[in-house]
């Protein structure tokens, strides 16, 4: 029987990055039984509201629309512990472009090889950031796919970011660190995952990382482009600048992307 899955996706004002992003993924997903779920969080720009809709009338996606601003975990709390009710969720950020055919069915082989793995996602060590320190492992999952029936099994987190004030409450997740002159400790998005996975595990769930190579080179991550525009501070130019450069990229792609939709039809 073949698996049912959802593929999550949070927007706020990012209408060109999510326009890329809902149009690969339908024009390169094969697997048999999915579904796009959008959750978007009180866009207000005129334009991102409309485009979903139009695509939620053509039976492309369901759209959820957000009453109050929930910001990125708090989005995903509502597509992930309310909204999937699928076998598979995969988060997918609205900034990603999928590349190649067979991406999902790739990563779905991937997670179905070990019956105890939560998830397959990119885990990385725990990460610096000038006075914060993002304790974890730092999980990367702006893409990464859960397997639904282990994550309701007991393992399912809140996705909010959670800052630790406690320096003691550090050894819970790192023991080895040095704490000296780190004022902050970030649990971001997605990293609670993990970190339940590593210390309130009774059932030995696993999280299957990195990635294979093959199916990271099927997308593309613009990186936090809507944020990079809105950038203040000292560089905020340079910043904004490289931003317009790939939103440029972006407009190239999804132009490319819709002339091969043309010309398949």
């Amino acid at each position: 029987m073949v698996k049912s899955c959802s593929i999550l996706i949070t927007n706020q004002n990012s209408y060109e990055a999510v326009q890329v992003c809902i149009e690969s993924v339908k024009y390169h997903t094969k697997y048999p039984n999915y579904q796009i779920i959008v959750y978007d969080d009180c866009s207000d720009n005129g334009v991102d509201l409309p485009y979903l809709r139009a695509k939620q009338d053509l039976g492309w996606l369901r759209l959820i629309e957000g009453k109050e601003h929930k910001d990125h975990g708090g989005s995903l709390n509502i597509l992930v512990n309310e909204i999937c009710q699928t076998d598979l969720a995969m988060i997918l950020d609205c900034d990603i472009q999928i590349l190649r055919d067979n991406w999902l069915t790739d990563m779905i082989n991937v997670l179905s090889s070990d019956e105890k793995a939560i998830a397959v996602c990119n885990c990385l060590e725990t990460k610096r950031r000038r006075e914060a320190v993002y304790v974890g492992p730092f999980c990367e999952f702006w893409f990464g796919l859960l397997n639904m029936n282990v994550y309701r099994d007991g393992m399912q987190v809140d996705w909010t970011p959670q800052i630790i004030y406690d320096k003691k409450e550090i050894t819970l997740y790192s023991e080895d660190m040095d704490a000296a002159g780190i004022d902050i400790f970030v649990l971001d998005v997605g990293s609670k995952l993990p970190v339940r996975v590593l210390y309130d595990n009774p059932k030995g769930y696993n999280i299957i990382s990195p990635i294979p190579e093959n199916i990271t080179a099927a997308f593309k991550h613009y990186l936090q482009i809507t944020c990079h525009l809105s950038a203040t501070g000292p560089q905020a130019e340079e910043i904004k600048d490289h931003a317009k450069q790939k939103l440029d990229v972006m407009k190239s792609e999804l132009k490319s992307l819709r002339q091969r939709q043309e010309e398949d039809e």
